[in-house]
């Protein structure tokens, strides 16, 4: 079972651990996922952010952590990321990391470590 968020009730803000999911192949994210760690050891692969308008997560983190393949992140239907062109953020190196959040139509990056 992996680990739960932990709220805060005297600031609001979540503290402890994630719940974290490995993916190795193509794949949509879910309500359950948090910290997804993405191994591309068997090749790269597409990952699909889920619908912005019904996503009820604050946030997701997404971290290659393995092989030396590209993950390419991309938006529901017509959303976009950042609202720019292309609406595909890749993750190319291991080490490679984005905090993703939905804005309610679309999706946005917060942070991008490389």
């Amino acid at each position: 079972m992996p680990a739960r968020v932990r709220p805060d009730l005297s600031t609001g803000f979540k503290v402890g651990v994630f719940d974290i999911r490995t993916i190795t192949a193509a794949a949509t994210l879910d309500s359950e996922d948090e910290l997804v760690l993405l191994d591309t050891s068997g090749g790269g692969f597409v990952l699909t952010l889920p619908k912005a308008t019904d996503d009820l997560r604050d946030f997701y983190i997404l971290k290659l952590t393995a092989g030396s393949a590209t993950v390419t992140v991309t938006p529901d239907g017509s959303e976009t990321i950042d609202t720019i062109a292309p609406d595909t953020v890749s993750l190319t190196a291991a080490g490679d990391c984005i905090v993703i959040v939905p804005d309610g139509s679309n999706w946005q990056i917060i942070a991008r470590m490389t």
